[in-house]
């Protein structure tokens, strides 16, 4: 992770406690959405047992994806067009903060 500790569960769920903030329109801002896919990310570690793991919050991030590209198998969908898309919205969002 380029030098850097890797985030563990602890700090996840403290995320995830947090308020999310809202643009004036009602959307939410990069906060507001990091907010809730961190919740998202707290009630997969729940499910899966993660929670209660020493895993860190990347290996966390790998299995949902993994459970996710299982889940675009089943329904037929193609992950890594949706990867890709989500690549662009994030880059618009990132910019768009600037």
């Amino acid at each position: 992770m380029n030098g850097q500790q890797m985030a563990g569960l602890n700090a996840l769920a403290e995320l995830a406690a947090e308020d999310a903030a809202y643009e004036i329109a009602g959307e939410m801002d990069n906060h507001g959405r990091t907010v809730s896919a961190a919740r998202a990310l707290c009630t997969f570690t729940l499910e899966t047992g993660l929670a209660r793991s020493e895993e860190n919050a990347d290996t966390a991030v790998v299995d949902l994806l993994t459970n996710l590209m299982h889940l675009c198998d089943a329904l037929n969908l193609n992950y890594d067009g949706i990867a890709a898309m989500a690549a662009i919205h994030y880059a618009e969002e990132s910019d768009a903060a600037d």
